[in-house]
């Protein structure tokens, strides 16, 4: 049963004859943990019927309050306790007059003080006459005389002395220190002699014998710190820098115990010190410690992590127990600005439940009991798995891509070797079994012929409409092979179109997509809509996919996302639907983007950032022909590519050691400047002929939408006699999707706009896609004088539109017969 206030009350005034004051619901009274005569303790009732005690209107420690209980002669768990010990008043500087009768001499006297400094009693060590040590403890208790205790007790006159909770020794200058490290050893001698060398150190009171009781305080010291632990030789002082290692590693950055096993047993530290060891001979053992790690079972080896120690410090404790075992099959990387682990060959952004499972496995969560110093174990916290994902800081490597072959360095060096490369962030995971053939450390020209040979045979069978479609399939081959060599530079999209269907474009790019990596990449349809586009570009960076096909492109291949994507080193796009400061996804760009396609139409923009390959078999059903060099080219490309990436690698080797010799002429493509420079030299350097030799062509066949507006600004001008905006444009075109006569008009007025603008009409993308339109065209005077002017932007965004007579003469005429139309 709890101890009720009425019992607490008359044991007080039982005790020290005094009666408390009335306060309110509770009863005032001087506080008898301290000793003092402030009225500052005030018992009152608690909630479960006992008395709750508290000191400046806070509630006791649990040790003031067992402190307080027993000084009033009762237990803390209920009833009578034992009378509190009378102490002997002894004068400064003696001793109690059993230890001085003895002949114990004093050789040491330690004080301990609080965190502010005020000192609170002294240990002193003292040397028996048979030569044994003991230690006793005392402190002040009037001007001129001591008490040899610090538990409770009361002084002849009946005055009660609280019991004193040994703080640690020199916590003041712990406290202060701003090393970073703090040193524990077994009894204050020992931490002296390390503070002589400049070293924060502390200890515990009592020893071996104590160190159960007193590890908390270490522990509440190390928060953060490197710990040193220097254990005495034999077995008390192995128990008491286990127990001290065992409390602090939930909270310290690292623990280490340093033994010395070569002292005598029973020695210590200071023995070695007086032996003749200096600092630096002990940093070196520090150093060479092992560090301690608090396994929960011999098992599973989890690093224990105290949930309840904060949410900051414990989110930095789990990113650092993480980032310490972050090896083996589940091993975390960031990739996309998220926490990422490689799954079946493949970069997965981790989900909570899926941390929470690398957690359980990694790290031992506890709850503390900080009255108690007990733990219990418990699941990973959802709260602390949130924050260590939602954490900006970089904590694991950051990974960019997974190859399955040896790969080029931005410096020609040749990695080999399974694992992280740090120059590269890339992965590489060779396959079991996996032989690559040797490649020449300083090839020959012989060397570079064979390897050119190799390539060749590759793509002998296809049509080629001319050279430079034929050197453009070897530029895709190269740059896929090459792409960790070429770092975080543009790559233009490669687009293998022909002129009929089965002359073998998907063939084409599917070999070489399977000589490069073993696998397709990500190959599909063209997305719809700019939003879908966004979405498969985010898709692919975020996963760290290689390679991205849209497989049998129909009609114009257009896209703002695909233009953005092929000349950034890093993409971003806004989450759907979200504006706020965590809206925007972003992924740094190493993927190549590639096409299929009959008849391919491109885009303005979008066309001076493709390679073309083009394909003309020049007979009616190119799909009946025969007569191949390879008959199975997909069989052979998975056959021999590891050869064959052996063969790029050879040239490009080959190339690097000549001193990258730069190809004569090369093409202009902008925003491209250095793959062209990179790539046409390696084509060049292999007598490869044709590079983007036919780049200017097929641009040409591309017109400026731009340039081809004059229609359109002109119906602008017949319909709109003031400002208008998009949704006004769109409002008066929506009658062109009816199957009605009487709508011819506005079916001409449609039939005006870009395909990609006129394909969006009736959709809710069309003002959003004219708008753009019209950006474009806006300030570009039409042959006829007109221009499209933007007027202003409202508080929304939302912009007007006027269309403005620029040249000499009469304006056109703004009405026709049949306006009702519109």
């Amino acid at each position: 049963m709890p101890i009720t206030l009425d019992e607490f009350i008359s044991a007080y005034e039982r005790t020290t004859g005094n009666t408390p004051r009335k306060d309110g619901d509770g009863y005032r009274m001087p506080c008898l943990h301290r000793g003092d005569t402030n009225p500052s303790l005030v018992a009152v009732h608690g909630s479960d019927g006992g008395v709750v005690l508290l000191d400046n209107g806070a509630a006791l420690s649990p040790a003031d309050r067992v402190t307080t209980i027993k000084a009033v002669g009762l237990s803390p768990t209920g009833g009578k306790a034992k009378p509190l010990p009378v102490v002997e008043l002894i004068p400064d500087h003696a001793l109690p007059s059993k230890i001085a009768c003895s002949g114990a001499k004093v050789e040491e006297v330690y004080t301990y003080a609080d965190a502010r400094g005020v000192p609170l009693f002294e240990n002193l060590r003292l040397r028996a006459a048979n030569g044994h040590k003991f230690f006793i403890q005392r402190r002040e208790w009037t001007d001129r005389h001591h008490v040899y205790s610090i538990t409770a007790a009361r002084d002849k006159d009946g005055d009660i002395l609280p019991e004193i909770d040994p703080p640690l020794y020199r916590l003041p200058e712990a406290l202060s220190d701003s090393s970073g490290i703090l040193c524990v050893a077994e009894g204050e001698r020992k931490v002296d002699r390390l503070r002589a060398l400049g070293l924060c150190a502390v200890c515990t009171l009592g020893g071996a014998g104590q160190v159960k009781r007193h590890a908390v305080k270490v522990r509440e010291c190390a928060n953060g710190r490197q710990v040193i632990i220097f254990a005495d030789n034999d077995e008390a002082g192995e128990r008491y820098a286990l127990t001290i290692a065992k409390a602090v590693a939930p909270v310290a950055k690292g623990v280490r115990i340093v033994r010395f096993p070569d002292l005598p047993v029973g020695h210590d530290i200071v023995d070695w010190l007086n032996a003749g060891g200096t600092k630096a001979q002990l940093v070196a053992l520090i150093d060479a410690a092992e560090v301690y790690r608090p396994d929960v079972d011999a098992d599973t080896g989890r690093d224990i992590v105290v949930a309840n120690q904060g949410l900051a410090e414990a989110t930095d404790e789990v990113r650092e127990r993480l980032r310490a075992r972050n090896n083996g099959p589940h091993a975390l990387y960031m990739a996309a600005g998220r926490i990422a682990w490689v799954r079946d060959g493949r970069v997965e952004g981790l989900i909570p439940d899926q941390l929470t499972w690398v957690l359980a496995r990694t790290v031992q969560f506890v709850m503390m009991n900080q009255e108690k110093g007990t733990s219990r174990p418990i699941d990973p916290p959802p709260n602390i798995v949130r924050m260590v994902m939602a954490d900006p800081r970089p904590c694991f490597p950051e990974l960019t891509g997974i190859v399955t072959d040896p790969f080029m360095r931005p410096d020609g060096s040749i990695v080999t070797a399974p694992g992280y490369d740090e120059q590269t962030r890339l992965l590489l995971m060779l396959p079991p079994g996996y032989e690559s053939p040797p490649i020449p450390a300083d090839p020959t020209a012989d060397h570079v012929r064979a390897a050119v040979a190799v390539v060749d045979e590759l793509i002998a069978d296809f049509p080629f409409d001319c050279a430079g479609s034929r050197a453009s399939a070897l530029a895709l081959l190269f740059t896929l092979v090459l792409r960790p060599m070429l770092g975080r530079t543009h790559i233009p999209m490669f687009l293998a179109d022909a002129t009929k269907p089965r002359t073998g474009k998907g063939l084409l790019v599917g070999a070489i997509l399977r000589v490069a990596f073993g696998h397709l990449g990500a190959w599909g349809r063209l997305p719809r809509t700019e939003e879908e586009m966004g979405k498969t570009i985010m898709a692919a960076l975020s996963d760290c996919t290689p390679a991205v096909c849209f497989d049998n492109i129909v009609g114009m291949l257009d896209s703002e996302s695909l233009c953005a994507v092929l000349t950034a080193v890093e993409f971003s796009q806004r989450r759907l639907g979200r504006n706020d400061a965590g809206s925007t996804l972003r992924a740094e760009n190493n993927t190549v983007f590639l096409g299929t396609g009959n008849g391919v139409t491109q885009g303005y923009d979008l066309a001076r950032r493709i390679v073309n390959m083009r394909l003309d078999a020049k007979c009616p059903e190119p799909g009946e022909r025969t007569g191949f060099r390879i008959p199975d080219l997909t069989a052979y490309a998975m056959e021999h590519r590891v050869r064959i990436r052996a063969a790029v690698l050879t040239i490009a080797r080959a190339w690097f050691l000549a001193g990258q010799p730069p190809a004569p002429m090369l093409p202009t493509m902008g925003g491209f400047e250095r793959w062209v420079s990179v790539i046409g030299s390696i084509l060049h350097f292999a007598g490869v002929e044709g590079f983007l030799t036919n780049a200017q062509s097929m641009r040409e066949a591309v017109s400026n939408p731009a340039d081809d507006h004059s229609e359109f600004v002109q119906r602008l001008w017949e319909t709109f006699r003031a400002e208008f905006t998009a949704r006004d444009l769109a409002d008066k075109l929506g009658h062109a999707l009816r199957p009605d006569e009487r709508n011819g008009r506005q079916r001409d007025f449609a039939s005006t706009l870009p395909d990609r603008v006129g394909s969006a009409l009736g959709r809710p993308t069309f003002n959003n896609e004219v708008g753009k339109f019209l950006s474009r065209i806006r300030d570009s005077i039409t042959p006829g004088g007109l221009v499209l002017r933007l007027v202003k932007k409202d508080r929304n965004g939302v912009a007007q539109w006027r269309v403005e007579f620029t040249g000499a003469g009469d304006p056109p005429a703004r009405s026709r017969p049949d306006d009702s139309e519109y």
